[in-house]
């Protein structure tokens, strides 16, 4: 997003009938992307059938990955992008953000507690992300499944409306002007 902003060429989103986040988020998929989700498919595959988990375990796994597929994008793809309508050049901090979202996804559950920890489950919910998902697979906790789908519906809401928002605000960059 912050790319075809800042140079114009978002322009050609707005001008189809269809839904301008579904074009957006399709238009730059690479096939390093395609083999980085087979390779999470098979070592999750891998681990489920090396482990005693039941059928009740399994499906609470799939429902919690399923949240935290919907926060991290939210949280590092949507809402950081947001700011492209309003910064130049925002595609620095986006990356920022989206690095201390995915470095904080891998701190060990259990050493962050208090209020740390609701930092890390709530504003920045790289915890639900990275670690619930397995603790549910390990333990089956469906209170976190039920916290996840909240924050999930949340941050869901809450991107969708700022990327509305922001959507409205947009001014065309005019790439036939600035050349």
């Amino acid at each position: 997003i912050p790319r075809h902003v800042d140079t114009g060429s978002f322009d050609t989103f707005l001008t189809k009938p269809v839904s301008v986040l579904g074009q957006v988020g399709s238009s730059n998929i690479d096939i390093s992307t395609v083999g980085d989700m087979l390779l999470g498919l098979v070592l999750m595959v891998w681990y489920v059938a090396i482990t005693d988990v039941s059928l009740l375990g399994l499906l609470l796994f799939v429902v919690s990955l399923l949240l935290a597929l919907v926060i991290f994008w939210c949280a590092v793809m949507l809402f950081p992008y947001v700011l492209a309508f309003y910064v130049f050049d925002s595609e620095r901090l986006s990356r920022y953000f989206g690095v201390m979202f995915l470095d904080a996804m891998n701190f060990p559950g259990g050493l962050l507690t208090g209020a740390l920890r609701t930092f890390f489950l709530v504003a920045v919910p790289s915890l639900l992300v990275g670690v619930v998902p397995i603790d549910v697979l390990r333990g089956l906790r469906w209170e976190w499944v039920g916290y996840g789908a909240g924050i999930a519906v949340v941050w869901l809401a809450g991107s969708l409306y700022l990327f509305k928002r922001a959507l409205r605000r947009y001014e065309s960059a005019n790439l036939i002007s600035s050349r």
